[in-house]
């Protein structure tokens, strides 16, 4: 499990805005984190995932994360078009590797539905 810090550094170097040997101004690093844990609470709430905080996250999540909150920090991190146009195929994807890695098994049972 990557620590906050660690993510933070991830979705940077996802959006060209951190390069090797950088370090990234608290401002920079402060919108990173946003976008972990506004991405977090928007899969929870949907109830895609069942955790809601970073610590709690299976590894198995981390890069998918990662690439979804890139995306959705590319406003506030101006990215280009070239990255901006990668990142938006990355983010559909890794949505589909989320919902994979958190979906229920299917126990052979009938689906009762109730018409109105």
């Amino acid at each position: 499990m990557a620590a906050l810090a660690d993510l933070k550094n991830q979705v940077l170097y996802t959006t060209n805005k951190l390069h090797s040997g950088q370090t990234a101004t608290a401002e920079v690093g402060d919108k990173a984190g946003r976008a972990i844990a506004a991405e977090i609470a928007v899969l929870a709430k949907r109830g895609v995932i069942d955790y809601t905080d970073v610590t709690e996250m299976p590894e198995e999540d981390e890069a998918a994360i990662v690439l979804r909150a890139a995306w959705r920090s590319r406003f506030e991190l101006t990215l280009s078009p070239e990255r901006a146009a990668f990142l938006r195929e990355a983010q559909a994807e890794a949505l589909r590797e989320i919902y994979a890695n958190h979906e229920q098994p299917y126990d052979g049972e009938p689906v009762e539905a109730t018409y109105y």
